[in-house]
Formats: C-alpha cells, structure tokens, sequence
C-alpha cells in the first residue's frame, strides 16, 4: 500500500513591520560608528545648539545695529548740509546782497578828486562839526583835492539836508541841483563848497541875503588856524583873474562867486578857486 510521505511544508512567515528605532538605540549606533561616548556625543550637541542661538541672536540683532547706522549716517548728511547751507548763505550775501549793505556813493562830482572821503552823518546839527574834524585830520599831499562825502545809513546824505546844516537860505536850497563839498590842500587844508545852481540872479540874491550869517553858518569847517567865535561877517567886492569875488574881512576869510554862470564856489583863499577853475577847464565832471 502506497502511501504518501510528503512532509508539511513549513508555512513562510509572513513580511515583519520596520522596526522603530529608539534614540537610545541611535546613540548607541553613533556611539559604535564614531568611537565616541555619551558625553562627548552631548557635549557637540550642546556646542551646536550654543551655535545656534548665538547666530539667532546676531541675526536679531543686526535690524537694530542697520537702524543705528541709518540713524547716524542721517544725522551726519543733516549736520554736513546745514553747514553747506550757512557757507552758501554766506557766500550769497557777499556775491548778491552786497549792494544792500554797502554805501551807495551817488553824490555827484562836480570837479575830479583825487580821493573820496566818506564821513558817517550822526545827525543835521552835527554836520558842520563831521566836516570840520575831517578838514584837521585828513592828510593830502600839496594841490590835491579831496571829496568829503556825508553819509546816512547806505545812502549819501541829500544836497538839500546839507545845505540845511551850513545854514544856507531856503533860496538857495530851492535853486541847487548839484552840491559838492571838498578840501584843497594848499597852506594847510582850505575848505570849499561847490553849488550847481538853477537861475543865477536868484541864486546870487540868496548869497546876498545869507553874507551877515555865513561866518557862523559855516563854523568851525570854515574856522581860520586862530579863530575862536565866529563873527558877524561883512562882505566886499573884489576881483581875482577876471573873476567878480565877494570876500569877507581878513580876520575870517571866506569867500564866494560864480565860476560859471550856474555854478557857485565858496572857499578860504584864491589858490582854492584857481586850483577848481583848473580842474573844471581840464576835466569837467557833469
């Protein structure tokens, strides 16, 4: 009788699920691959983690450390501007507002001069005193003329204002159109006004009227070197190359006439009417 020997086949296991791995079991595994131990393995691990939160930290950091360069790189650009922007200012008021601060010279010359003198004008009663200061205490060489210009704030003082001070008559003030006053160097410094005039005959009526105060109108700028108080002054008729004078006594020599039909001169001495008819002849100034 046959029988069947067969053997039971053993049933094949079934697949097996991945096996978790533990941390203990990555320790272990780092640990054999590396030769290392426990402690070394979290000592790299805490050294790594200080790595970490440091650069964190320097990263957290660096908007901050950006904001403080912007704030003072701004800061820097503000202050440098503000300087540029006074130097410019500085700059501008020399180039272009100059004219604002600067005297306006426009009084006329009715004769060339050899200089300009510019004195400040503290007030009209103080006028003939400025003038007489400037006649002691300017220094010309021998025939030079000298202009000497009053002055108010940055504007030459008018020739009516002038005028006003040395006592001239209202007549006279009314009929000038041109006023220039000056010193002549010549036996120390001799005082002279020039006046441009509209109308002769009115012009020689108010000279007429003003002789009597003209001493003491005048003043200390038309002083003689010993004169004290100014007198009453008393006028003759004379004449100097062939050109009518009105002078005054000896002991205060002033004196006045047309050196042409519109224009007057009064001074101290001849040489000073010479020294302007020359100077007009040579290079009139209108």
């Amino acid at each position: 009788m046959d029988t069947d020997t067969h053997q039971d086949t053993p049933n094949p296991k079934p697949p097996s699920l991945p096996r978790i791995r533990t941390f203990q079991q990555d320790i272990s595994a780092e640990v054999s691959r590396q030769g290392a131990t426990l402690t070394t393995i979290v000592g790299a691990e805490r050294e790594r983690a200080a790595r970490e939160l440091a650069l964190g930290t320097e990263e957290a950091r660096e908007p901050s450390t950006n904001t403080r360069n912007r704030r003072s790189l701004s800061l820097l650009l503000g202050t440098v501007g503000l300087v540029l922007f006074g130097i410019l200012l500085l700059i501008g008021i020399s180039l272009f507002g100059s004219e604002e601060y600067e005297l306006k010279d426009d009084s006329p010359a009715i004769v060339l001069p050899n200089q300009r003198i510019l004195v400040p004008n503290i007030g009209s009663r103080d006028i003939v005193e400025a003038l007489s200061v400037t006649r002691r205490n300017t220094s010309l060489p021998l025939g030079e003329i000298a202009m000497v210009v009053m002055v108010s704030g940055t504007a030459t003082t008018s020739a009516s204002e002038m005028l006003s001070a040395l006592g001239a008559p209202a007549a006279l003030i009314r009929e000038t159109n041109e006023l220039m006053i000056g010193i002549h160097s010549f036996n120390r410094n001799q005082p002279f006004i020039l006046i441009r005039v509209g109308e002769y005959d009115r012009a020689l009526a108010a000279l007429l009227e003003w002789e009597e105060e003209m001493g003491r109108s005048l003043g200390s700028f038309f002083r003689p070197l010993n004169g004290t108080t100014p007198p009453t002054t008393e006028f003759t008729d004379t004449v100097y190359r062939n050109l009518d004078i009105r002078k005054s006594q000896d002991t205060w020599p002033i004196m006045y006439g047309f050196l042409q039909n519109d224009l007057i001169v009064i001074t101290t001495n001849e040489q000073t009417v010479t020294e302007l008819q020359s100077r007009l002849r040579a290079a009139p100034v209108r």
